[in-house]
């Protein structure tokens, strides 16, 4: 009995040591993008910017910011960010995302934003370097632009996502859903519907693009974990009405 009794503790400590050992490893492989969005933003029409990286590398901030000054359509593309790592007022790095995308909102001292909505996705390392190295490129161009001639922040958006589906061979000879879109806040309000676009164009369950957060069958949000300013408050789980699980709110 006394033996039995120490096989099964032994098994447990095995099968303990391997579920770290995935855990670790499959951890320090993965890092995720990340779509934020400012939705009062012009006029409503809302800023989106993007972070990538992972709560064990850091997150870095890539955001086209327009002309500075008043809103214009057209202009210089003006203090721009452009893959800034995140750390707080002291220079350290923040690891936690939801910290992290509080402090995007004022971490340029002449930007500040807004940013109550974000979604995160799934990637490798190698994916997400490639991904941020696109995107910077986008936001350091020299033209802003809503359309034709330069970039918009709607560009970042649509770098991250499409550098994404085409490194997963998920676009239709080169076409990504929701390329053509100029306004932001509707761009992220249809990333769920583009997402089930391109994953039924593979076969390969392991090439499918999935959200980091809690989901049902159909990929359809079950919670969001809201955020409040006081910090003493209790922060819990809740769940929305339907008309409001399209996006995590923070």
């Amino acid at each position: 009995m006394k033996r039995i009794d120490f096989l099964d503790f032994s098994m447990f400590f095995r099968s303990l040591i391997f579920t770290f050992i995935l855990t670790f490893v499959t951890t320090a492989a993965r890092a995720d993008i990340v779509f934020m969005l400012d939705k009062k933003a012009a006029f409503g029409n809302g800023h989106i910017a993007v972070l990538t990286g992972s709560e064990a590398a850091g997150w870095h901030y890539v955001s086209i910011n327009g002309t500075a000054g008043a809103p214009k359509p057209w202009g210089e593309n003006v203090n721009a960010d452009t893959g800034i790592l995140i750390t707080d007022t002291l220079g350290v790095k923040i690891s936690n995302l939801r910290r992290a995308v509080r402090r995007c909102c004022e971490i340029n001292p002449l930007e500040k934003h807004n940013y109550t909505f974000f979604r995160r996705i799934r990637t490798s390392r190698s994916e997400d370097e490639q991904i941020l190295s696109e995107i910077k490129k986008t936001a350091s161009t020299s033209l802003y632009g809503i359309i034709g001639p330069g970039q918009s922040c709607i560009d970042v958006a649509q770098t991250a996502f499409a550098t994404l589906v085409k490194l997963r061979k998920l676009d239709s000879g080169g076409s990504v859903p929701g390329q053509s879109d100029l306004i932001p806040q509707k761009w992220f309000r249809k990333l769920d519907n583009r997402i089930r676009d391109v994953n039924r164009r593979s076969k390969n369950r392991l090439a499918a693009i999935r959200f980091y957060h809690r989901t049902n069958k159909t990929g359809r949000i079950l919670f969001v974990k809201r955020i409040t300013k006081d910090k003493n408050e209790k922060k819990s789980y809740i769940k929305l009405p339907k008309r409001q699980i399209n996006s995590k709110s923070i």
